[in-house]
């Protein structure tokens, strides 16, 4: 049997941004190095993508007198795998729960299958503690996500979804909330902007103001910067 090591990481520039990954393979007498980037990723999709890439390296043919160890920083990859936790996202249509979405199904996909093939074993390491070919892993990721040119159609389409779904969220739910003084001084009028909208809480008189507990704390806020700017 052959004993295959296999070191790998991924590196994303702000997260999501330019990603890149990187695969340091030795297998016995001959070492070879591996990386690749895309224009925009994930820190995650990067992590699984260079264990993809490592494994599909490697003659399928021989795969059964292999024994390969894949060591990574990641902990969601390494535990998604020795756990079990990837293959019950598959069986249960990409979900974690009955209301969850598992995240970056399409990479998980194309990486159980090669999994499956082989006789693999994923362990975990801490990152930046010294391990040569793990900080040969970093340095090799980070240049990939620096010089990216390709792109990742599947995650950039998820992105654009998620960034619409949120600026959607943003504009019917984003609530600003502020006091200003009535006319007579002793009252002061609360509003509060909610999407595009303005609407009035309550018009105070005499001092008093009547909300909800659970906008106490806001309302006085306002109204304590309202008084420190008049």
């Amino acid at each position: 049997m052959r004993d295959i090591i296999i070191y790998t990481d991924g590196s994303c520039l702000h997260n999501p941004g330019r990603g890149g990954w990187a695969a340091v393979v030795i297998d016995g007498e001959n070492r070879y190095e591996l990386s690749g980037g895309v224009v925009l990723s994930t820190n995650n999709r990067m992590e699984i993508r260079a264990a993809i890439q490592a494994l599909r390296s490697l003659d399928i043919s021989d795969s059964t007198n292999m024994n390969i160890k894949i060591y990574s920083d990641s902990q969601l990859l390494v535990n998604s795998i020795q756990q079990g936790w990837a293959v019950r996202w598959r069986a249960n249509n990409w979900k974690r729960n009955k209301k969850d979405k598992a995240e970056n199904p399409d990479l998980w996909a194309e990486l159980l299958p090669e999994i499956e093939q082989r006789n693999v074993e994923f362990v975990w390491i801490r990152a930046h503690v010294g391990t040569a070919e793990n900080e040969r892993c970093d340095v090799l990721a980070k240049a990939a996500a620096e010089q990216a040119t390709e792109h990742d159609t599947v995650y950039e389409q998820t992105y654009a979804q998620q960034t619409a779904e949120q600026s959607a969220t943003q504009t019917t739910e984003q609530t600003t909330l502020f006091a200003e003084p009535a006319a007579d001084n002793n009252a002061y009028v609360v509003r509060y902007h909610k999407g595009t909208s303005t609407i009035h809480i309550q018009h105070a008189t005499n001092g008093t103001l009547r909300i909800p507990k659970n906008r106490i704390m806001e309302v006085i806020n306002a109204i304590k910067d309202s008084m420190a700017s008049a």
